[in-house]
Parts: C-alpha cells; sequence; structure tokens
C-alpha cells in the first residue's frame, strides 16, 4: 500500500514541528528493542547518559521537553506489543503503521486512517504520468494502462 512511504513524506511534511524524529522498526519486539538501542547512541541522549535498554530510552524520551515524534513503522503483530513502548508521557505524538486493523485499539477513532486502494481513474493517471504518457493518450495505450492497474489491485506503490 505504501505506508512506509506515506509516513516518510508526512515526516517531511511537519518535521519542523517536532524537536526530535525517532523511527522504529515495530516489525517484531526484537526490532523494536534493536532502534530503541539505536536511539540512545545519538548525541542528546548519550548526553543524558541514557543506556541502551528500551526502558532507559522511553524513559528520555517521556521526559523530553521539545516536542517529538516517536513512528512505529510495520507494526502489523498484535497491539499489545506496541503498547507496552509507548512513552508515558503527551509532550509528543505518535505514528503506527499498520496492516493490523486491531491496532486501532491504541487511538480514537478518529485518529485512525485506513488506506484504500487508488480508484480506477486515479490509478491509470498515475501509471501514464510516471510513464510520461500523460499527454496524447490512445485509447489503445489507455486500456493498456486499465490492464495493468487492474493487475497491481489499483495499489499506488505498485503503480
Amino acid at each position: 500500500m505504501g505506508k512506509t512511504q506515506i509516513a516518510l513524506k508526512f515526516t517531511e511534511d511537519v518535521s519542523s514541528k517536532y524537536g526530535y524524529v525517532f523511527w522504529l522498526d515495530a516489525t517484531n519486539e526484537d526490532t523494536i528493542s534493536a532502534s530503541l538501542k539505536g536511539i540512545s547512541s545519538i548525541p542528546d541522549a548519550k548526553k543524558a547518559d541514557v543506556d541502551g535498554t528500551p526502558e532507559a530510552v522511553l524513559y528520555w524520551i517521556a521526559s523530553l521537553s521539545k516536542e517529538w515524534l516517536l513512528i512505529f513503522d510495520n507494526a502489523d503483530g498484535e497491539p499489545a506489543m506496541i503498547e507496552k513502548y509507548l512513552p508515558s508521557n503527551n509532550t509528543g505524538d505518535i505514528l503506527i503503521t499498520s496492516r493490523n486493523p486491531n491496532m486501532r485499539s491504541l487511538t480514537i477513532n478518529k485518529n485512525s486512517i485506513e488506506l484504500d486502494g487508488m480508484n480506477m481513474k486515479d490509478a491509470i493517471a498515475l501509471l501514464l504520468k510516471r510513464s510520461n504518457l500523460d499527454e496524447g493518450i490512445t485509447e489503445s495505450i489507455q486500456e493498456a494502462a486499465k490492464g495493468i492497474v487492474t493487475t497491481l489491485f489499483c495499489l499506488p506503490l505498485a503503480v
């Protein structure tokens, strides 16, 4: 679907709002722990003598006075796996990308967005534009494009 790419674009667009942006690979608990350990090596964490344990890193993040963004990417497991890694304060924001609809339980409904595939018209337009064929399109090109995007289920990343 392109969840990670959307999260990257979002982060790029809003990064000036945050003093810190932390990106965690949330594929499983081991990757979350490794990502948190990596955060302990950034200069500000080192200055604060943060050790490499997930608990110490999360405590440090929760103590930050500047706003932060914490991204759990590819959190396709169960919500309980992520819940235990959520910082204890609210000076920051959390973004979770997941294929698991149960992750909605970690937020209020209005803060959850489900991504669907593109509609056929938009998928065809994207394919033609990325193929440099968005001008002077013949009916046969249009039909070929329709076949391609149908095969790709109109998924933006695939298109």
